[in-house]
């Protein structure tokens, strides 16, 4: 079996051979979710013992848990310290204890706030004076917040194109107020989605240099919105014959080619 906790910071000079063994997490939820990786070797089926207390070692909380997600449903106490492990046991009788974590809960007067943002996590947001990566969670008190998402911003999300190659415009919030910053009354625990639209950069190439050309509606930037259909048509110079595509290291035949665009790509055309 392999253990990691997740949302826990590594403390790599305490690491061993059971698993990860990590820091304190401060400020958590009241009613938090926890959270596990677990693998068995065998890759036999798994269920969970949980075990949680302010107790170290912790008391048992629940037997033979099928998921690797358990969310507190009866609140915790303010700023108290809470110890917690998972035992995994697989159907052959193979039994493995995971390591002791442990987290401190929110003061008293206090909140979880949280920005993310969909499609894809990992953009820039703030929630009052604090900039981060989404999804972002600090703890508040209750009144007025100022969250914000940056719009736009360009993200490196794929290795066949070089640099930055999708564009994050700001659509709306999940509760449909469409200014990308805005104040919020804080009163309990409480999430805001920022919906963002994407555009994709397409680049395309010839190879060898000069054997043909490929005739398709370039935009600006070479950004295409998510879900646009394009049409590429690869047309040989004298002398030469068009073999296929490239795109993204997958071969393709179909010329013309009419491709729907729902991430960065990098098209080569190839002639010989």
């Amino acid at each position: 079996f392999f253990f990691q906790a997740e949302d826990g910071i590594r403390d790599v000079e305490r690491s061993r051979g059971l698993g990860d063994v990590y820091k304190r997490l401060v400020d958590v939820s009241l009613t938090p979710t926890l959270s596990w990786e677990c693998e068995d070797p065998d890759w036999d089926p798994v269920r969970y013992d949980i075990y949680l207390g302010t107790t170290s070692p912790p008391p048992p909380l629940v037997s033979d848990y099928p998921y690797k997600t358990y969310t507190i449903t009866t609140p915790l106490s303010y700023d108290t310290i809470y110890y917690w492990r998972i035992v995994a046991k697989d159907d052959k009788g193979g039994i493995k204890y995971g390591p002791i974590w442990n987290f401190r809960t929110l003061l008293p007067g206090h909140h979880i706030l949280t920005v993310t943002t969909y499609p894809d996590e990992g953009l820039t947001v703030s929630i009052d004076s604090t900039s981060g990566i989404s999804p972002l969670s600090l703890s508040v008190v209750e009144g007025n917040h100022t969250v914000s998402v940056t719009s736009p911003q360009m993200m490196d999300r794929n290795t066949f194109v070089e640099g930055e190659d999708t564009l994050y415009l700001f659509k709306s919030w999940n509760d449909g107020v469409t200014s990308a910053t805005r104040v919020v009354y804080v009163d309990r625990d409480l999430t805001f989605t920022a919906n963002m639209l994407r555009f994709f950069k397409v680049i395309v190439d010839v190879e060898p240099t000069g054997a043909g050309t490929v005739v398709y509606p370039r935009k600006p930037d070479d950004l295409y919105f998510e879900g646009t259909s394009v049409t590429f048509q690869a047309i040989p110079a004298s002398g030469y014959n068009f073999m296929y595509w490239e795109l993204n290291s997958e071969i393709i035949t179909t010329n013309p080619l009419e491709w729907e665009i729902h991430y960065p790509i990098h098209l080569i055309a190839k002639f010989q």
